[in-house]
């Protein structure tokens, strides 16, 4: 609390400290908030700061009782009107801090009780699928990839069990250097769990695979038993697949678009023993989304993977 003085003269100007007229004072108890800095106009006090904290309000008229009586009634309804702000700031803090904790635990409650330990998951980032439940979706924008930054591609996406991170790719992989005149197979994004496998999105020009036409259909890049012959070394990471390693294949066609879909058993491949991958057009260009797995990881995991691999979709046509 502060002491408060009335200071009336009854002569002068309200910034007059001296007059030679007689001044008569009192004295009240007010709050901090009452030390403010106003200005009126003539007729209302004028409310200064001391250094000790005395507010002092000179008054400009004859009538000091009906003044006295003005101020009491301005200053005990300017406290009334403070200390109203402050209860009300203090009050929307105080809950804002108390609904930002319970956000903030229940956020990481949510994410602990998924295993997520590391912000790089996809589970702390990325919304969840509106493919797959309990997985969480990467959505590639225009500015993801050399390929979609050169408008190469069109956008795709692609669900993921909470655990799994984006791998960095390199420059020579991800055709940075040749985009969009790249005639070679490379890697536009990588997923993985240590515990669950690999995914990797491929494109391949259609050009290499020998067709000609502008933006073909899956059709017209060929069958689905001709197709894997020259896209499974991109798959497997080395050789071709030979046609007993191909253990499953299958032809759907989702929102307009067809895609084929692989399983193959290739024990001399680079990424892994078990392998499946999704493959349509875009474009010019064949993309695939390819899974690979060893055989720990797919016995422990093969429906999450399958699920992974049915998530890839290439918008809409």
């Amino acid at each position: 609390m502060y002491t408060t003085r009335f200071v009336y003269k009854n002569g002068g100007t309200p910034n007059a400290k001296t007059c030679g007229a007689p001044t008569r004072s009192k004295k009240i108890r007010t709050s901090p908030s009452s030390l403010l800095f106003l200005k009126s106009d003539i007729h209302l006090p004028i409310i200064s700061n001391e250094k000790r904290g005395s507010c002092f309000l000179r008054l400009h008229s004859s009538n000091s009782k009906e003044q006295e009586n003005l101020v009491h009634s301005y200053c005990e309804n300017l406290q009334r009107t403070i200390q109203n702000r402050r209860t009300a700031l203090f009050t929307s803090l105080y809950l804002f801090s108390v609904f930002a904790s319970l956000d903030v635990k229940d956020s990481f409650a949510a994410t602990n009780s998924l295993g997520i330990s590391d912000s790089k998951m996809v589970g702390a980032y990325l919304p969840e699928s509106s493919y797959e439940e309990g997985f969480y979706q990467f959505s590639a924008d225009s500015s993801k990839t050399p390929a979609l930054r050169a408008g190469a591609l069109d956008r795709y996406s692609v669900s993921f069990p909470p655990r799994w991170k984006e791998l960095p790719v390199s420059n020579a992989k991800s055709g940075n250097y040749c985009q969009p005149r790249c005639d070679e197979a490379t890697t536009e994004v990588v997923f993985s769990d240590p515990k669950q496998g690999t995914m990797q999105i491929i494109i391949i020009p259609t050009t290499k695979l020998r067709i000609s036409k502008k933006s073909p259909s899956m059709s017209d890049v060929g069958s689905i038993n001709n197709v894997i012959n020259a896209i499974s070394p991109a798959i497997t990471g080395s050789v071709a697949a030979e046609e007993e390693e191909v253990l499953n294949k299958e032809e759907i066609t989702e929102k307009g678009r067809k895609y084929y879909q692989y399983e193959l058993l290739t024990p001399f491949a680079e990424t892994g023993l078990h392998n499946i991958a999704k493959i349509t057009t875009s474009q010019n260009y064949v993309i695939m989304a390819s899974i690979s797995a060893s055989e720990a990881q797919w016995s422990a995991n093969e429906k999450d993977l399958r699920r992974v691999l049915s998530s890839f979709h290439v918008d809409e046509i």
